[in-house]
């Protein structure tokens, strides 16, 4: 009876089926995989997910910056899993870059696959964002794509500064996962996974902690004062926004007049010629930059040089 009794009691748990005692009580029995033990809290998986979405809103404001481009990052999952876990999911020749911060006591992996990388770095070099490579990364590439992994790495500093004024830095950066290996195999992590969209391209990146990397940091967490500070984090992103956004240079152009003439009479134009446009004098004319009709002007001159005075703003474009 006895044997019955531990056989079903086994069979309960694994089926997850509610196990009662000897009075009909039901006993809360839960399964634990001795492999894969939790060793974050709720409430430390909950902080550390506070602290990465701020992570993702910062990333994307400086990608977008970067590739001139809409870029929006969303962090999608966060998962618990073994370093091996984590590695095996990852395909074989892949972007990783190993960080290192003063928090943490060992390197944490920031992986993007190869695809997206391509996707940033044609916007990077004025393409329309196209990644069509089955290839490797020339040196010339790698350089580019040091240059992007640096913004990942001042936005995770940003993301973080609540826990002091850390220092984050790249250690070194591979195209294939087995050669990053900071922790043993069957150390637990936390995965934290990201969806970018870029224009119309889509893909994903995260980013693995190992638990001994934040363990000293773990007993530090407090979800007070991270609530607390949500608004200066907040802050801190919309100055460096304003910060990188004052760098931007602007080319804006004044449209004099239009005029349409067929290729025949193009052709035939010569020194002299007169071309009607369809402004007459004293008339505003627009400032378009980029491709945006921005201001109504008037021409005059200034000590010598042509200028333009502002007389109306387009609401609508601004």
């Amino acid at each position: 009876m006895k044997e019955e009794y531990l056989n079903a009691k086994v069979f309960t748990i694994k089926k997850h089926l509610p196990v009662l005692d000897d009075y009909g009580e039901h006993l809360n029995i839960n399964p634990f995989d001795f492999k894969r033990p939790s060793k974050f809290n709720k409430d430390q998986v909950r902080i550390l997910e506070i602290v990465h979405n701020s992570f993702s809103k910062l990333i994307e404001t400086r990608l977008s910056i970067v590739t001139r481009n809409v870029t929006d990052i969303n962090l999608v999952m966060v998962e618990q899993k073994t370093f091996g876990e984590y590695l095996n999911n990852l395909a074989d020749y892949t972007f990783i870059t190993v960080v290192s911060a003063s928090l943490f006591e060992n390197d944490t992996l920031l992986h993007i696959g190869n695809e997206l990388l391509f996707v940033l770095l044609d916007r990077i070099l004025g393409g329309g964002g196209q990644s069509n490579h089955k290839r490797e990364f020339t040196d010339i590439e790698l350089n580019l794509i040091e240059g992007v992994m640096e913004e990942f790495v001042l936005a995770l500093k940003e993301a973080w500064s609540n826990f002091d004024e850390p220092s984050f830095h790249i250690k070194n950066m591979e195209t294939n996962p087995q050669f990053a290996r900071p922790v043993p195999s069957n150390e637990m992590c936390l995965v934290f996974n990201f969806r970018m969209e870029t224009g119309e391209k889509k893909g994903n990146f995260s980013f693995c902690i190992p638990y001994v990397s934040i363990k000293p940091v773990l007993d530090k967490m407090d979800a007070k004062s991270i609530f607390t500070d949500g608004r200066q984090t907040v802050s801190k992103g919309t100055a460096t926004l304003k910060h990188s956004l004052a760098k931007l240079e602007l080319s804006p152009s004044v449209v004099l007049g239009k005029s349409r003439i067929t290729l025949s009479n193009m052709e035939n134009l010569e020194v002299g010629d007169i071309i009607k446009l369809d402004r007459s004098i004293g008339q505003n004319l627009e400032m378009v930059v980029g491709n945006k009709v921005m201001f109504q002007v008037q021409p005059g001159k200034v000590s010598n040089r042509l200028a333009v005075q502002i007389v109306e703003s387009n609401d609508s474009e601004v």
